[in-house]
């Protein structure tokens, strides 16, 4: 519990508040939500380069921004979602970040612990892809009802 407060303070907080309570809704305004998120999730894997080959060695780099990427997506559905409501984003946020960072991928070594993170950058491109098949507004112009 006591990451999990960490995290969602200091990390789910600020990060959610920048990229989704600010950056999104400003973008929403001149692209779709899907592009929106792209745009954000560029910004976000850049974001975390300080911790490339720190928190993230060279073997799980190329999955993290895969699952930067369609995390962004997620967020950006659950943002729309719950009519603009910050508070889930910096929830999921921590949740995510506790259990995988925290305790999941930590029990898991070498090629197993690539594998793993194969695994859970495809699980976040399948629900990305599967949010934005299934919610039309999503790849919605701004202007368009």
């Amino acid at each position: 519990m006591p990451r999990f407060v960490f995290i969602f303070l200091f990390v789910g907080l600020g990060e959610e508040t920048g990229w989704r309570g600010f950056a999104l809704p400003e973008l929403q305004k001149r692209y779709s939500p899907f592009a929106a998120s792209l745009v954000v999730g560029v910004f976000w894997a850049a974001w975390h380069i300080p911790l490339m080959g720190v928190e993230f060695k060279a073997d799980v780099i190329a999955q993290f921004l895969l699952s930067v990427l369609a995390g962004s997506v997620v967020m950006a559905w659950l943002f729309n979602r719950t009519n603009n409501g910050l508070l889930p984003l910096p929830l999921m946020h921590a949740t995510v970040n506790t259990i995988g960072a925290g305790y999941v991928f930590p029990m898991f070594v070498g090629p197993a612990h690539t594998r793993l993170w194969w695994i859970d950058s495809l699980l976040w491109v399948i629900v990305a892809v599967a949010l934005v098949l299934t919610s039309p507004k999503m790849t919605q112009e701004p202007g368009v009802q």
